[in-house]
């Protein structure tokens, strides 16, 4: 047994030697690292990359020309042959050239040759193609939207007691405008004087009409037909679209008030409108294959020679881009409740405070359509800001406003206009009302009835809100000269019909009362100043009354267990407008700061205030 143990006691030692594991040398970076060879340090970059020259350009060709009395045709060879270039010169160009020219390229010289010769050139490659200037087809693109537009609005004042139908008198009061405004321009008129109603010599109505008439692409033909149209110092330039019809008597708008409707529908008879296609009359027949007008594709095809070529182009670079232009109209209504302290309205010219500084001057020097008077009445005028911001002025002017009593927001729309279109922004409510026609019954001699009474109501409805339209005009200086007609209406109570009819059958008919706060003015403002319109101010009674019930109605000694309460204020209506000419319209140019209004986007701060701008403050009386 022992000889058994011994003889496995190596056969296990060598197993268990088999299975030991060996040890890992140690890492010689175990510890540390060893320090590594000192390197230079590089030169910091202190530019980028240098970019290859540029290719060199071939000079352009310079001449010197002094030439007295010689023929265009041998100037041309001369030229062609100096430049290296193929000359095709047509049999019909004829004329002789003075001219003296110094250093000046190939394509300067035939234009000054050009101005003296009827000629024009084409070079295609290595030839030189000289054509008498005859007319030829050239197409201009021109994108603008295919509309036609016509807007009328009226201002009505009356001082009499007048029937349904309004205050107006017997005469037209268009047949009393100054004239009419055609192929985008617009005219306005007033009539006042005595009704020719009731009792004239205690009647007066005044009638504001506006007219604006819009058709671009109308105007645009009828332009570039006038410029083609041949004319001479003696010749008079008739207008189509006021020449009176042969065998027809137009009426001016100066005739009298009872002939005036007559003359006004005379004019509309005989006037083709502009937005009739032949509204030319026999002139159009001189050019009708020179203009050639698609709108739907917004191209137009002239016939004409190249220096009438040169005028249609400036001209329609201008019309293009007095037409393009835009305008952000910025309008907030407020109703300031004066304080006590200010029952005569607001004072502007104490309010100043930080680096913000009002100074109040007159819009224009004219008198303005809707009766103000400039450097007299305080109802329009003009606020000049020191301070930097743009929307932020306005929130400024809030602000201090804050100072002559509490100010509430009626509304603050913003909308942008193209030059010379008329934009209307309406936020109504449309309440509703019936008129009620009443037919009584019929009754037989013995009292039975022959027929049933019958009632008849009609769905009436009156806009109650705000209404503003607006049509600006931008210059080039980028002063806008608006007209605007902002109007505010409100329901201030009810009253019943008083038919006599409506009150047998007790049948109640309420008629809303309407009060209508209405400006129209005529203004010119820089882009990004404020124009302000005030001075409308009205006082209200207010009277509360409560008291215990039955115990307040009793006789003598009811006012004992009841109260009372008459209060009187006093609201102007203030109304703040700038509008800011648009160069980018796009969320990345001017429209930038209404971004986060998108869906979407972070709410941020559109208008940041500078913080080093105090908050200014309204200084009036030593307070």
């Amino acid at each position: 047994m022992k000889k058994l143990a011994c003889s496995l006691l190596p056969v296990a030692s060598l197993i268990l030697a088999g299975c030991a594991t060996r040890a890992l040398p140690p890492s010689p970076t175990h510890i540390s690292e060893p320090p590594r060879p000192a390197g230079a340090i590089p030169e910091p970059v202190r530019q980028s990359a240098m970019l290859p020259p540029p290719k060199a350009t071939a000079k352009v060709e310079t001449y010197s020309v002094t030439v007295h009395k010689v023929p265009v045709q041998s100037l041309l060879f001369a030229l062609a042959r100096d430049a290296g270039l193929n000359v095709d010169v047509h049999p019909g160009v004829e004329g002789s050239v003075t001219l003296n020219a110094l250093d000046q390229t190939l394509p300067q010289l035939l234009a000054r040759i050009q101005r003296q010769v009827d000629m024009r050139y084409e070079i295609n490659g290595t030839t030189l193609t000289v054509l008498p200037d005859t007319p030829e087809w050239r197409n201009y693109k021109v994108d603008y939207v295919n509309i036609a537009r016509s807007t009328n609005s009226s201002v009505n004042i009356a001082t009499q007691i007048s029937t349904t139908g309004g205050g107006s008198s017997a005469s037209n009061p268009v047949g009393a405008a100054s004239g009419t405004g055609q192929n985008g321009g617009s005219s306005g008129g007033s009539f006042g004087g005595n009704s020719a109603t009731n009792n004239p010599s205690n009647n007066s109505t005044t009638v504001v009409n506006n007219r604006s008439d819009n058709n671009f692409w109308y105007s645009l033909e009828k332009n570039i037909r006038d410029m083609l149209r041949p004319t001479t110092i003696n010749d008079k330039l008739v207008d189509p679209l006021t020449a009176p019809q042969p065998g027809q008597n137009s009426q001016t708008g100066q005739t009298g008030q009872a002939t005036g409707a007559q003359g006004a529908n005379s004019q509309q008879q005989a006037s083709p409108s502009p937005f009739d296609g032949g509204a030319f009359g026999g002139n159009r027949n001189t050019t009708t294959n020179s203009v050639v007008v698609n709108a739907e594709g917004g191209l137009i095809a002239v016939r004409a020679t190249s220096r009438q070529h040169e005028k249609i182009r400036e001209f329609l670079e201008i019309v293009l881009g007095a037409a393009k232009r835009q305008v952000l109209i910025e309008a907030t209504v407020l109703e300031v409740k004066l304080s006590n302290n200010y029952q005569q309205g607001i004072n502007w010219s104490t309010i100043s405070g930080g680096n913000v500084q009002f100074s109040q001057r007159a819009i224009g020097q004219t008198g303005l359509p809707s009766g103000v008077n400039p450097g007299t009445s305080p109802g329009a005028f003009l606020l000049t800001y020191s301070a930097a911001g743009k929307l932020g002025n306005l929130t400024t002017a809030i602000q201090l406003l804050e100072s002559f009593g509490k100010v509430k927001v009626l509304s603050s729309p913003k909308i942008s206009v193209m030059n010379n279109q008329t934009a209307l922004l309406k936020v109504v409510d449309n309440n509703v009302f019936f008129s009620i026609k009443v037919t009584p019954a019929v009754l037989g001699t013995n009292g039975t009835p022959i027929s049933q009474a019958v009632y008849e109501s009609k769905l009436e409805t009156v806009p109650v809100g705000f209404v503003m339209s607006v049509t600006p005009q931008i210059s080039d200086n980028d002063e806008v000269t608006i007209n605007v007609r902002p109007t505010i209406t409100r329901i201030v109570g009810y009253v019943n019909d008083p038919n006599p009819a409506l009150a047998d059958a007790k049948v109640t008919s309420r008629v809303p009362v309407i009060q209508a706060r209405e400006l129209e003015s005529l203004m010119k403002v820089p882009s990004g100043q404020i124009a302000v319109m005030g001075g409308l101010m009205q006082d209200s009674v207010d009277n509360l009354k409560d008291g215990i019930p039955l115990l307040s109605s009793v006789p003598v000694i009811g006012d004992l267990f009841s109260f009372r309460n008459e209060t009187s204020t006093k609201t102007e209506l203030v109304i703040f407008m700038r509008p800011v000419v648009i160069k980018d319209a796009s969320v990345n140019g001017d429209y930038r700061n209404y971004r986060d209004l998108l869906p979407g986007e972070p709410d941020t701060e559109p208008y940041p205030v500078p913080s080093t701008y105090p908050v200014p403050t309204a200084k009036a009386n030593g307070s």
